[in-house]
């Protein structure tokens, strides 16, 4: 359900830090940014495994209609990933997180690169890269599905037993149907918050609040929730690190009780 002032919750989560221009890069930065892509959508950006032929790249003198900017479609890929972990229940965790580095990886990919063109004036000194935004998200979602099951199969199925098979099949129905509640105890709250919303939206336009404030205040509650999320994702990964320190200092105290004894 779309709220009346047609704002998009999910647009917007990463901060646009970079301009249009810095899709000008150069390999150096390109190759740098490799562990900044695995780490945001768990992806290697040149699948060797596919022999797909790569659609020759275009060069336009404008901005064609339906291409977006490098960090814009990042984001927006944030944006799909995000709604589509919501809906169907998941935990949202970095998985959902495209940065601008890792689609500047599957540009500069020595094959099966994502669906790009270039944008170069008359009065361009270097073409800049555009992204082709719908032929792109489907390209990105399928291969982003084709390497989280990468290394599965019947190969490793073959090494267990009928019996070691038969009760990993039930735990998979297990986490299934708790996986389908969830989705919709999750959509049933995600109906409801909709009719808030649309709800709230029709008050204040009848008190005549000017669409533009109202597109501000969700604008300003997503970035709020936002900011609180990743304030609690870095207090966890804070613990995490800690315990894991500590852990790391009592190991050798224990080892030297050990030999004294």
């Amino acid at each position: 359900m779309t709220s009346p002032t047609d704002v998009d919750l999910f647009d917007g989560i990463v901060t646009d830090t970079e301009s249009d221009a810095a899709t000008d890069v150069d390999d150096s930065t390109t190759e740098s940014a490799e562990s900044d892509g695995l780490s945001t959508d768990g992806s290697n950006s040149d699948d060797e495994s596919d022999d797909t032929p790569d659609v020759p790249v275009e060069t336009f003198a404008t901005v064609p209609a339906g291409t977006v900017s490098v960090t814009e479609f990042a984001q927006k890929m944030t944006a799909t990933l995000m709604r589509k972990a919501f809906e169907s229940g998941e935990d949202l965790d970095n998985s959902q997180y495209v940065v601008p580095q890792a689609v500047y990886q599957t540009v500069k990919a020595a094959k099966n690169r994502i669906p790009h063109i270039l944008v170069q004036g008359p009065e361009d000194a270097e073409a800049r890269v555009y992204i082709k935004l719908a032929e792109a998200t489907e390209w990105w979602l399928l291969r982003k599905d084709k390497l989280s099951t990468r290394g599965q199969g019947a190969a490793r199925a073959s090494s267990r037993t009928p019996e070691d098979n038969l009760k990993l099949l039930a735990d998979a129905v297990a986490k299934a149907l708790y996986a389908a509640d969830r989705s919709k105890m999750w959509a049933a709250r995600s109906v409801k918050a909709d009719e808030l919303v649309e709800k709230y939206n029709g008050f204040l336009k009848e008190q005549e609040v000017p669409s533009e404030d109202i597109a501000l205040a969700i604008q300003q509650a997503t970035d709020t929730y936002n900011t609180e999320k990743l304030a609690k994702e870095k207090e966890a990964e804070d613990k995490k690190k800690s315990a894991k320190a500590a852990k790391a200092t009592e190991a050798p105290a224990s080892d030297e009780t050990a030999v004294a004894v």
